[in-house]
């Protein structure tokens, strides 16, 4: 028997309330009795569960439920306090993390009401969550609050007559939950839809296969005349594919409302206040004044005046400000003609940032910085939705200002502390849109209609748990509470419809992805489709999958081929940064070398303009290109000039093609250019005339004691004194001239050609300069060191404020957390 008859014969008999799993689903029953029916049906005959379980929550004449405010300035609060008192959840010596770490410790709160019915591994970790329970319980206490999430729900006798029957309880955590906090109640039932065998899995071959397939599903059904009320799509994850799908039935002109909330930070207005932190975090850096400036969405009054501003500070070389210090750019902008706006704008945007992250009165420092940020009443005449945000992100830090007069707790920054917490609030639009309803997998599954796709489902994304202290590992827990209604939510969306796609692909637009186990235990139930008209692999899956391939692959043997070159295998190969890595911190190294994690999946929260892995790389090429001209050749001072213009060119030519956008090329042109067209000036002006060029960009090793040792110089060149070995640095060279790394290609080089290297020099692209390695080096001691310790598997973290201050892998640090 379908879902709808089913549940349509229970509102039938009058004994019954339905408790839904969703207020959606409630009013969808509702509306179908009627129009089925063809007679009225008295609302209260359903509940949402929400409404229904309120019913039997606890409540206290003189407390008031703490909220999600009232949790994270108690988090703030106890981090600066107590914070050292932690000894498993949070490093105090990490300080600098407070503000991201208190959202987290937020977060948790509710959730610790489940603390004595857990079975935890780690004593320290017991220590933890016991020493945050009881802390919050006492500022509980204090302001005269309570924990919902610390209390049961408990049922008393209910006179009405009537029975409740919890509707799909068996695929809904919060209702299964409910009945074993209450026990045994004679008129609470939980009902559980009978469900005939359901459709199988659609296997597509990629997403971009499969998304075709809906849409072309979807306007044949609107051809027939289907109505769009008869069609209902579920995804997993909407964030993730919602920009996809609107592209898609945009082109095809198939309207598609999505109904799930959106967090406050990925709104218009959520956005803006990030931008204003970003700004604050990194003292009115380039890129931070890029994202405000260059974002069309923002209804800055200032727009064409930040545009300006931010290709000034490119074509200047300016990376940032200063709130305190010395301000560069303020101090450029002062003076230049032309630029008065520009100045005007930067002054007071600056002193507006910094008012309204350190003073009180956090709305009217928001106001007053909008006030000449945008025009007015521009948020007023944006889209009904935008706007609408915009109010409620308003409200939202108007309430949060309430409550911090109410407790009277100072925090630090408290502006900064309520944009972390953006992330965490959901805005629900009120903004009604006409189209194809889009639901987020598991909100949707008892409504039962003609035509239901369940799209972009995954072995990892169709499953639904809850568990206790959901924040923990499960390496971290020896027993708690589970609920599972993976297998029941799945058996109802396979039934709810009289015409049910459910599908996946096995290469998805953020790469690979596997067909649910449940179908796979199924004989038959799966259907591979390898081929759809319109297919395309999705670019981007395609460069993830090659990225992973290279990024994870590892020579296992010596002489295997990587990258069309034979490399020695990591066991045998000796290498000057390999020993620099070791040298500074072994388990940085271990890292990177050994266990292949990748930077930029550690460091990289979001993308950066530019990269200075990049800027070297084109550099190098620009200079290289001119070299590779003149490789056997001897060149004269007397043909400088053709020299510096033969390297303008390879300068401009290289960045005209190069994938950096119109903001980082100037900067590059202003920063570097002149490092590149003075290299020759500056060889000529240090080493003499007459220079040979012998070898660029070259590679060697030299095998010695059964261990291959490997370097690769920038350049070698010849005047009459010898041989000169150079190597090209983007920054200042006085780091590097500490540091043994050309002592090191010299001996690798000497022991393989038998050969001296009669001089050694570093040259800085910003400082158009030569300068040698100093002459004390502890070489033969960091060599020892490399090859003693990882034979013997010593990887210990080794802190120190330069290694620490540009390490990439801080996040993933021993310092930070426990190694299991």
């Amino acid at each position: 028997m379908k879902l709808k008859k089913q549940i349509l014969t229970l509102l039938d008999d009058e004994r019954f309330t339905l408790v839904f799993p969703t207020e959606t689903v409630k009013r969808f029953y509702l509306s179908e009795y009627v129009k089925e029916r063809k007679c009225a049906v008295t609302a209260d005959r359903a509940l949402a569960f929400d409404d229904f379980a309120s019913r039997y929550a606890p409540s206290f004449r003189d407390r008031r439920p703490a909220d999600r405010y009232m949790r994270l300035i108690f988090s703030h609060a106890f981090l600066t306090d107590r914070g050292r008192e932690l000894k498993y959840v949070y490093n105090p010596a990490y300080s600098e993390t407070e503000p991201r770490f208190a959202p987290f410790i937020s977060s948790i709160l509710p959730s610790l009401g489940d603390l004595e019915k857990t079975e935890l591994k780690k004593s320290e970790l017991i220590q933890d969550l016991t020493l945050l329970k009881t802390a919050y319980g006492r500022f509980l206490d204090d302001h005269m609050l309570f924990e919902p999430g610390w209390f049961t729900h408990t049922v008393t006798d209910d006179s009405s007559g009537k029975t409740f029957l919890l509707v799909g309880y068996d695929a809904e955590p919060a209702m299964q939950k409910f009945m074993l906090e209450t026990g045994s109640v004679p008129f609470i039932r939980g009902y559980a839809p009978e469900r005939e065998d359901g459709v199988g899995y659609l296997s597509f071959e990629n997403e971009k296969a499969e998304f075709t397939h809906l849409f072309d599903t979807l306007s044949a059904l609107r051809e027939k005349g289907v109505n769009g009320e008869d069609i209902i799509i579920s995804t997993p994850d909407q964030k993730r594919v919602r920009e996809r799908l609107q592209k898609e039935a945009e082109e095809r002109e198939i309207p598609l409302s999505f109904t799930a909330s959106v967090k406050l930070s990925e709104t218009v207005s959520g956005r803006l206040f990030t931008a204003l932190k970003k700004i604050n975090d990194e003292e009115l850096s380039f890129h931070a004044l890029e994202r405000l400036f260059m974002d069309p969405s923002f209804p800055l009054g200032v727009g064409n005046t930040g545009r300006r501003l931010v290709m000034f500070m490119a074509a200047n070389g300016l990376q940032k400000g200063s709130f305190s210090g010395h301000d560069r750019t303020e101090a450029k902008l002062r003076y230049r003609k032309g630029y008065e706006a520009e100045y005007e704008l930067y002054r007071k945007l600056k002193a507006s940032v910094k008012k309204l992250f350190t003073s009180p009165g956090m709305l009217q420092n928001l106001k007053i910085l909008f006030s000449f940020l945008l025009a007015e009443d521009e948020f007023e005449s944006c889209p009904d939705e935008t706007r609408d945000a915009h109010g409620f992100a308003i409200r939202e830090l108007y309430r949060y200002t309430e409550i911090l007069k109410t407790l009277d707790m100072k925090i630090s920054n408290p502006f900064n502390a309520f944009v972390s917490e953006l992330e965490k609030i959901n805005y629900v639009s009120d903004v009604k849109k006409e189209g194809i309803k889009v639901y987020t997998y598991g909100e949707d599954y008892l409504l039962d209609v003609p035509y239901h796709f369940v799209i972009a489902l995954s072995d990892d994304s169709y499953k639904k748990k809850d568990v206790s202290l959901p924040f923990l590992d499960d390496r971290e827990v020896v027993s708690r509470r589970m609920c599972d209604v993976t297998l029941p939510l799945l058996s109802y969306y396979r039934v709810s419809g009289d015409s049910v796609t459910l599908s996946g692909s096995e290469v998805t637009y953020d790469g690979n992805a596997n067909v649910p186990m449940a179908f796979l235990e199924e004989e038959s139930s799966v259907t591979f489709v390898k081929a759809y008209e319109g297919r395309r692999e999705p670019d981007r899956a395609a460069k993830r999958s090659l990225e992973r391939s290279i990024a994870f692959r590892r020579p296992k043997r010596s002489g295997e081929v990587r990258y069309d070159m034979k490399v020695p295998s990591p066991e045998e190969c000796v290498s000057y940064s390999a020993i620099a890595d070791y040298t500074s911190c072994p388990f940085r190294d271990y890292l990177s070398r050994v266990l292949l994690v990748a930077k930029d999946n550690v460091t990289q929260f979001e993308p950066s303009a530019v990269k200075a892995l990049d800027v070297g790389t084109f550099l190098h090429s620009a200079v290289e290109k001119f070299l590779m001209n003149h490789k056997g050749e001897t060149l004269y001072h007397r043909d400088l000039e053709c020299y510096r213009r033969e390297l303008d060119g390879a300068f401009d030519e290289l960045l005209s093609v190069s994938h950096f956008d119109l903001y980082a090329r100037s900067y590059i042109s202003a920063t570097y250019k002149e490092g590149v067209t003075s290299l020759m000036d500056v060889l000529f002006s240090e080493l003499g005339d007459g220079l040979y060029i012998r070898d660029i960009e070259g590679y060697f090793e030299s095998v010695r004691e059964g261990r291959t040792y490997i370097g690769r110089y920038d350049l070698m060149i010849e005047n009459s004194r010898g041989r000169i070995l150079l190597d090209f640095k983007t920054g200042k060279t006085a780091s590097n001239a500490k540091t043994f790394q050309l002592q090191f290609y010299s001996l690798v080089w000497s022991e393989k050609t038998g050969e001296d290297v009669r001089e050694l020099f570093y040259y800085s692209f910003t400082e158009q300069n030569l300068r040698s390695p100093d002459p004390e080096s502890n070489m033969e001691e960091a060599v020892e060191r490399y090859l003693s310790g990882t034979a013997e598997g010593e990887f210990p973290a080794t802190p120190g404020k330069e290694a620490c201050s540009s390490c990439d892998y801080r996040p993933v640090c021993r310092r930070r957390f426990f190694i299991q």
